[in-house]
């Protein structure tokens, strides 16, 4: 599995136009999620269903971190590798 895992790595980094495309997308998922998640956390009041949406909006937050993490390491193992 770790092996499937660096070669598809591998094959990112070796365009690294595609690397950074899914950086961008990943940071834009992130910081439009938690932008969401603050104001949904900040603005509305306690109530459960305010919780929900708030804790709904964790999920793509975490999305966008594992998406632009995979960006990231791609581009990195691109510049180290190469």
């Amino acid at each position: 599995m770790l092996k499937k895992a660096m070669a598809a790595l591998r094959d990112l980094a070796d365009d690294p136009n595609r690397a950074l495309r899914i950086f961008m997308l990943g940071c834009g998922i992130f910081f439009l999620s938690l932008l969401l998640f603050w104001h949904f956390y900040a603005a509305l009041p306690g109530s459960l269903q305010d919780e929900i949406i708030t804790l709904l909006c964790l999920l793509p937050l975490a999305g966008g971190f594992v998406t632009a993490a995979v960006g990231y390491f791609a581009l990195n193992f691109y510049r180290f590798f190469r």
